[in-house]
């Protein structure tokens, strides 16, 4: 009699399991295409409310022809309100050996690019000792590409580094052509084959157009989601094949929860192993929610006075036109050289 209150019990969830795996691979497409994208905004939504962001990637590469490894950290915040940022950088750990003295003193430095409703900046700060030096300063539309790795909730397709949004079949970069089930700890999971529409994945940013990736490369495009996590990538596998190299680019990914629902990546793990290379990363993310002044995203922040954007457009004109001369010079001596030949 105790054996049958065990068996019937357990009997009930593998017929339960069963008939939880029993849909069609049309059946599991068209739950994807409903459900998953109104599930994403749930995401999306939650993680717009974060106003600081950090994120810290540790790097180790391999290079399979010359047989040179590499290491590197970089440590990565972002602050933001509304549409005004400000994005801090610093990597260490790299071997700058060969690297020529400008190369190092960049690498070694901090760098923070901002924007508020006035104007985009970049500095430096070179010592890292809080002595900030202005590098450019432009009107706000030239950093909108900046931040472009907040979109989609940070959440990147791995070697292609696009958001995983643009899987999205109402935006036209992606279509699902396939769908399998299978049980990971207990739970159900969807796995989709993706074709990619277009070439490339490109972002507006109002007066230029700024290609953020290539897609030609992608071959065959695997996602696992798991539809109780409002639909959210746990794995990612993608075979690419370019003209210098070919492989396989992996990720996958475990979740910050609150109430038992994912709001944002706590980390990311990648691989991309090739020909030519190894590369692993691990990314691990933190968030606040700090309110912020609007001070905080102009430079006097920085003990930097504000900038003079007409001598900053001028300067950058004079430079853009200093550099058209002198490639025409280039292009002049070249023709002349081949008429020579």
């Amino acid at each position: 009699m105790n054996s049958l209150r065990i068996l019937i019990p357990l009997y009930v969830f593998i017929v339960y399991q069963n008939l939880a795996l029993s849909q069609s691979s049309e059946d599991l497409l068209s739950d994807f295409q409903a459900n998953a994208p109104n599930a994403w905004e749930k995401v999306l939504a939650s993680y717009d409310a974060f106003t600081e962001i950090n994120a810290i990637k540790k790097s180790d590469a391999l290079s399979k022809v010359d047989n040179v490894k590499q290491s590197e950290v970089v440590n990565v915040n972002v602050i933001r309100k509304g549409s005004q940022f400000v994005v801090s950088m610093e990597q260490s750990g790299r071997d700058i050996s060969k690297f020529n003295e400008d190369q190092k003193k960049k690498y070694l430095a901090t760098t923070v690019s901002g924007r508020c409703s006035q104007y985009f900046f970049t500095i430096f700060d070179y010592d890292r000792q809080g002595q900030w030096i202005l590098q450019y300063a432009g009107t706000p539309d030239q950093g909108k590409g900046t931040v472009l790795g907040l979109e989609g909730a940070g959440i990147l397709l791995p070697g292609l580094e696009v958001p995983f949004t643009c899987l999205n079949p109402k935006l036209g970069f992606a279509e699902s052509v396939s769908a399998a089930q299978f049980l990971s700890d207990g739970e159900v999971h969807v796995s989709v084959e993706f074709r990619f529409l277009k070439d490339s994945y490109a972002v507006d940013f109002g007066k230029k157009r700024a290609i953020e990736a290539d897609l030609t490369a992608a071959r065959k495009v695997m996602v696992t989601f798991n539809p109780k996590m409002n639909w959210l990538p746990t794995t990612c596998s993608i075979d690419f094949d370019n003209r210098s190299d070919a492989g396989n680019a992996s990720a996958s990914w475990e979740y910050l929860l609150s109430e038992d629902v994912p709001v944002a990546p706590k980390q990311r793990t990648k691989i991309i192993d090739s020909a030519r290379m190894k590369i692993t990363d691990t990314e691990t993310f933190s968030y606040q929610i700090v309110a912020h002044e609007d001070s905080r995203f102009r430079l006097p922040f920085y003990g930097l006075p504000e900038p003079s954007l007409r001598t900053s457009r001028y300067r950058f004109i004079w430079i853009a036109g200093l550099g058209a001369i002198l490639i025409g010079i280039a292009i002049w001596i070249k023709r002349h050289r081949k008429v020579k030949i």
